[in-house]
């Protein structure tokens, strides 16, 4: 078996590493080809992209919308949960010299994850206040900012996510801003089939209410949920750019505190009025037609590309690190001035050198940065142990926190007082 494996291996040799260059030249020679980013989807979405569940979807959404006279934008409402990891910017697009091949920046140590609840209307008017899952048993008191308006709901989980009881709550918020109740027109909510929008007391509360709930097929909200298709994409956007206006501003503990002070801007220029209208008809939902939906998921379902005649070389071996990058230097340093006039050796030789000094100076700054950066985590986690607490468990408005630590400032104050007239009896 050795013997024929070498005999293969003289018939086809391996073909030498390609050039820097290999992929552009492969692109050009292949007109057929081009670079498009990748748009990751759980495998069960893509398996669940059934035409006739779609249009089936839709013919008993008109059903209910005629069963409870739903006729207007106004009465035609999406609701969602998305996660957000506050602090967690990405990279930025810079221009750079073409030597300069990676370029770091800074991100804040914070990897907390929130949840945000949003609602919008398919008339495009301006969205009730938020609710906010934040994680823990009890809320802090450095949580609250003077930028919130007021109106805001904080809900605590010990898992950062949703349950039964903060739908419920959700519910009663959303009732109280959109002006629900036995004696109003119905209202079509649409929403994913998540657990707590199931149980018991959400759906009994949405029927006394005059509340439709209308659930979108599994795995297909992204091709149905308005805010899926066009809201929560600029939102994160916006949020992304906030984070990184803080770093420009060497605001480098990027926390809940710093989303709840960006949060008005953030969903300012999140929710215009066109955004929340072109969100709804391009998911179909309003004006209500498969149409949409349908072109979505024909193009999710077009047959990919086959690229078996194309033969795509083998990549190069490019250094990762500059360790790598000194250690492949220092080889080619052997190697080069020997193929070199003598003028030409030096001037490599001496490149070769400063090279290697930029290489091991850079190493340095990199582990400076690291070391940095433990610095601030840890100088992080002692203020987050320092902080004190409002009230635990439950849901908080903006406005009751404020009230809150008011009131334990004013108590702080009287009894610092206190303290102060006692030690004047104390001395006299």
């Amino acid at each position: 078996m050795a013997a024929v494996s070498h005999l293969r291996a003289q018939e086809h040799p391996p073909k030498p590493p390609p050039s820097d260059s290999w992929l552009t030249k492969f692109l050009k020679k292949n007109k057929g080809l081009h670079t498009i980013r990748q748009k990751l989807h759980e495998r069960t979405r893509l398996e669940s992209h059934d035409i006739d569940t779609v249009e089936r979807w839709f013919v008993e959404l008109r059903e209910l919308m005629d069963e409870k006279k739903i006729k207007k934008a106004s009465q035609i409402w999406n609701f969602d949960e998305s996660g957000v990891m506050v602090g967690n910017p990405t990279g930025e697009q810079v221009i750079v010299p073409t030597d300069i091949k990676e370029v770091h920046g800074p991100s804040p140590a914070n990897r907390k994850s929130v949840t945000m609840i949003e609602a919008i209307c398919a008339d495009g008017r301006s969205p009730p206040p938020p609710g906010i899952i934040l994680p823990g048993k009890v809320f802090m008191e450095n949580w609250v900012h003077e930028n919130l308006k007021g109106a805001e709901v904080m809900y605590l989980s010990e898992t950062g996510y949703t349950n039964d009881q903060i739908a419920v709550w959700w519910l009663e918020h959303f009732i109280k801003h959109t002006d629900s109740g036995p004696d109003k027109l119905w209202k079509l909510l649409l929403l994913d089939g998540h657990v707590s929008h199931e149980c018991p007391q959400f759906v009994l509360k949405a029927e006394e209410s005059n509340i439709a709930l209308y659930r979108f097929p599994s795995h297909l909200t992204h091709i149905l949920q308005a805010l899926d298709v066009g809201v929560f994409r600029p939102w994160k956007h916006w949020h992304k750019k906030a984070i990184s206006n803080a770093l420009r501003s060497l605001d480098l503990e990027y926390n809940i505190r710093s989303l709840f002070r960006d949060l008005a801007e953030i969903r300012e220029q999140t929710f215009k009025d066109y955004t929340i209208k072109n969100s709804f008809r391009d998911s179909g939902t309003w004006p209500v037609s498969s149409k949409p939906a349908v072109k979505a998921m024909k193009r999710l379902l077009n047959q990919q590309p086959k690229l078996d005649e194309y033969e795509l070389p083998a990549l190069p071996c490019t250094p990762k690190t500059c360790f790598q990058s000194q250690v492949y230097l220092d080889e080619w340093a052997k190697r080069v001035p020997d193929l070199l006039s003598s003028p030409s050796a030096k001037r490599f030789q001496s490149m070769a050198k400063g090279t290697k000094i930029v290489l091991a100076r850079a190493d340095i700054e990199r582990v400076e940065h690291t070391l940095l950066r433990e610095r601030v985590g840890q100088q992080a986690k002692q203020r987050l142990r320092s902080k004190k607490r409002i009230s635990a468990g439950g849901r908080l408005l903006a406005s009751e926190a404020r009230e809150k630590i008011a009131a334990k400032e004013q108590k702080e104050k009287e009894d610092k007082a206190r303290r102060a007239a006692k030690a004047i009896q104390v001395q006299y």
